[in-house]
């Protein structure tokens, strides 16, 4: 609330202006609008100060797993490992470029199989 002697800006709450001492005369509609509106700046502010603190961090994030992806180099071209399905059992090694030949024969299956 601005004081009409000297015109310091004071807060809403107090009753006399903290530069010169005049006795401020305000109505509760004055004083409510003034908490609101500082309420809103003070909201404002914050909410500013979160979103640029959310907007940083974001961009570090990618910046440090971009420089992981690039260090990283990719996946070896000559090694093909694949999980096993059971929690004890060791990685299954495929052969080279990925072609796996089991042990077992294969049977044929012809593709003109009729369903009676």
């Amino acid at each position: 609330m601005h004081c009409l002697r000297c015109n310091h800006n004071n807060p809403a709450t107090i009753m006399y202006c903290q530069k010169c001492g005049q006795k401020l005369d305000m109505t509760a509609d004055e004083i409510a609008g003034s908490l609101i509106a500082k309420a809103q700046d003070e909201r404002i502010k914050s909410t500013e100060f979160y979103s640029k603190q959310v907007l940083f961090f974001s961009i570090l994030i990618f910046v440090v797993s971009l420089t992981l992806v690039i260090l990283a180099g990719g996946a070896p071209s000559d090694v093909y490992v694949m999980p096993s399905a059971s929690s004890g059992a060791k990685f299954v090694e495929l052969g080279e470029k990925g072609k796996w030949d089991p042990p077992f024969e294969r049977e044929l299956c012809p593709f003109g199989v009729k369903r009676k």
